[in-house]
Protein backbone atom coordinates (compact mmCIF):
# COMPACT_ATOMS: atom_id res chain seq x y z
CA UNK A 1 0.00 0.00 0.00
CA UNK A 2 2.82 2.34 0.83
CA UNK A 3 4.41 1.61 -2.50
CA UNK A 4 1.16 2.47 -4.36
CA UNK A 5 0.96 5.84 -2.59
CA UNK A 6 4.64 6.40 -3.19
CA UNK A 7 4.27 5.55 -6.88
CA UNK A 8 1.21 7.83 -7.16
CA UNK A 9 3.10 10.73 -5.56
CA UNK A 10 6.01 10.18 -7.96
CA UNK A 11 3.62 10.18 -10.94
CA UNK A 12 2.03 13.43 -9.72
CA UNK A 13 5.45 14.99 -9.28
CA UNK A 14 6.44 13.84 -12.77
CA UNK A 15 3.24 15.35 -14.22
CA UNK A 16 3.94 18.62 -12.40
CA UNK A 17 7.50 18.67 -13.76
CA UNK A 18 6.24 18.06 -17.30
CA UNK A 19 3.59 20.73 -16.90
CA UNK A 20 6.15 23.18 -15.55
CA UNK A 21 8.55 22.39 -18.40
CA UNK A 22 5.73 22.90 -20.90
CA UNK A 23 4.80 26.23 -19.29
CA UNK A 24 8.43 27.39 -19.36
CA UNK A 25 8.75 26.39 -23.03
CA UNK A 26 5.55 28.26 -23.83
CA UNK A 27 6.74 31.32 -21.91
CA UNK A 28 10.08 31.36 -23.74
CA UNK A 29 8.39 30.96 -27.12
CA UNK A 30 6.02 33.83 -26.30
CA UNK A 31 8.89 36.09 -25.23
CA UNK A 32 10.81 35.28 -28.43
CA UNK A 33 7.72 36.06 -30.50
CA UNK A 34 7.29 39.32 -28.59
CA UNK A 35 10.91 40.23 -29.25
CA UNK A 36 10.54 39.50 -32.97
CA UNK A 37 7.38 41.62 -33.17
CA UNK A 38 9.06 44.43 -31.28
CA UNK A 39 12.08 44.37 -33.60
CA UNK A 40 9.81 44.29 -36.65
CA UNK A 41 7.86 47.27 -35.30
CA UNK A 42 11.05 49.25 -34.71
CA UNK A 43 12.41 48.44 -38.16
CA UNK A 44 9.16 49.43 -39.85
CA UNK A 45 9.09 52.68 -37.86
CA UNK A 46 12.66 53.53 -38.95
CA UNK A 47 11.90 52.68 -42.58
CA UNK A 48 8.73 54.79 -42.58
CA UNK A 49 10.59 57.70 -40.97
CA UNK A 50 13.45 57.35 -43.48
CA UNK A 51 11.10 57.28 -46.47
CA UNK A 52 9.35 60.41 -45.20
CA UNK A 53 12.68 62.19 -44.74
CA UNK A 54 13.88 61.03 -48.17
CA UNK A 55 10.78 62.39 -49.92
CA UNK A 56 11.17 65.70 -48.11
CA UNK A 57 14.84 65.84 -49.04
CA UNK A 58 14.07 65.13 -52.71
CA UNK A 59 11.49 67.93 -52.76
CA UNK A 60 13.90 70.32 -51.07
CA UNK A 61 16.73 69.46 -53.46
CA UNK A 62 14.38 69.97 -56.41
CA UNK A 63 13.40 73.41 -55.13
CA UNK A 64 17.05 74.41 -54.61
CA UNK A 65 17.87 73.10 -58.09
CA UNK A 66 15.22 75.23 -59.77
CA UNK A 67 16.10 78.31 -57.70
CA UNK A 68 19.75 77.93 -58.72
CA UNK A 69 18.72 77.42 -62.32
CA UNK A 70 16.69 80.66 -62.25
CA UNK A 71 19.51 82.48 -60.44
CA UNK A 72 21.99 81.29 -63.08
CA UNK A 73 19.82 82.68 -65.83
CA UNK A 74 19.34 85.96 -63.93
CA UNK A 75 23.04 86.49 -63.21
CA UNK A 76 23.90 85.42 -66.77
CA UNK A 77 21.43 87.94 -68.12
CA UNK A 78 22.98 90.69 -65.96
CA UNK A 79 26.50 89.77 -67.15
CA UNK A 80 25.45 89.29 -70.76
CA UNK A 81 26.60 85.64 -70.85
CA UNK A 82 24.60 82.74 -69.41
CA UNK A 83 27.74 80.64 -68.96
CA UNK A 84 29.14 83.18 -66.50
CA UNK A 85 25.90 83.18 -64.56
CA UNK A 86 25.85 79.40 -64.18
CA UNK A 87 29.56 79.34 -63.33
CA UNK A 88 29.03 81.87 -60.54
CA UNK A 89 26.02 79.96 -59.16
CA UNK A 90 27.93 76.66 -59.23
CA UNK A 91 30.99 77.93 -57.32
CA UNK A 92 29.46 77.69 -53.79
CA UNK A 93 28.31 74.14 -54.53
CA UNK A 94 31.73 73.21 -55.88
CA UNK A 95 33.49 74.60 -52.80
CA UNK A 96 31.02 72.96 -50.39
CA UNK A 97 31.44 69.62 -52.20
CA UNK A 98 35.22 69.77 -52.03
CA UNK A 99 35.14 70.65 -48.33
CA UNK A 100 32.59 67.91 -47.58
CA UNK A 101 34.58 65.24 -49.42
CA UNK A 102 37.96 66.17 -47.93
CA UNK A 103 36.71 66.55 -44.38
CA UNK A 104 36.00 63.28 -42.63
CA UNK A 105 33.68 64.42 -39.89
CA UNK A 106 33.29 61.92 -37.08
CA UNK A 107 30.76 64.24 -35.49
CA UNK A 108 28.37 63.88 -38.44
CA UNK A 109 28.81 60.11 -38.49
CA UNK A 110 28.23 59.84 -34.74
CA UNK A 111 25.16 62.08 -34.96
CA UNK A 112 23.62 59.91 -37.69
CA UNK A 113 24.41 56.73 -35.74
CA UNK A 114 22.93 58.15 -32.53
CA UNK A 115 19.76 59.20 -34.33
CA UNK A 116 19.33 55.76 -35.92
CA UNK A 117 19.91 54.02 -32.59
CA UNK A 118 17.43 56.28 -30.81
CA UNK A 119 14.84 55.49 -33.48
CA UNK A 120 15.46 51.74 -33.19
CA UNK A 121 15.44 51.43 -29.40
CA UNK A 122 12.35 52.71 -27.60
CA UNK A 123 12.82 54.68 -24.40
CA UNK A 124 11.02 52.10 -22.23
CA UNK A 125 13.03 49.09 -23.43
CA UNK A 126 12.26 46.29 -25.85
CA UNK A 127 9.60 44.56 -23.80
CA UNK A 128 6.48 46.31 -22.60
CA UNK A 129 5.69 44.55 -19.35
CA UNK A 130 2.40 45.03 -17.53
CA UNK A 131 4.16 47.09 -14.86
CA UNK A 132 5.55 49.59 -17.36
CA UNK A 133 2.10 49.86 -19.00
CA UNK A 134 0.59 50.73 -15.64
CA UNK A 135 3.23 53.40 -15.04
CA UNK A 136 2.48 54.94 -18.44
CA UNK A 137 -1.31 54.83 -18.14
CA UNK A 138 -1.60 55.85 -14.49
CA UNK A 139 -1.35 54.31 -11.08
CA UNK A 140 -4.68 52.43 -11.23
CA UNK A 141 -3.53 50.19 -14.08
CA UNK A 142 -6.47 51.01 -16.34
CA UNK A 143 -5.75 51.11 -20.03
CA UNK A 144 -6.82 54.17 -21.99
Amino acid sequence: METDKHREIKEQQQEKKESLASDIRSYIETRIELLMLSVAEQISRVIAHSVQKLIGLILLISAVYFICFALGFYIGDLLGNYSYGFAIVSLPFLLAGIIFINRKSKRLTEKIQAEMISKMIPEDGIFDDDESDEKKDGSNGSKK
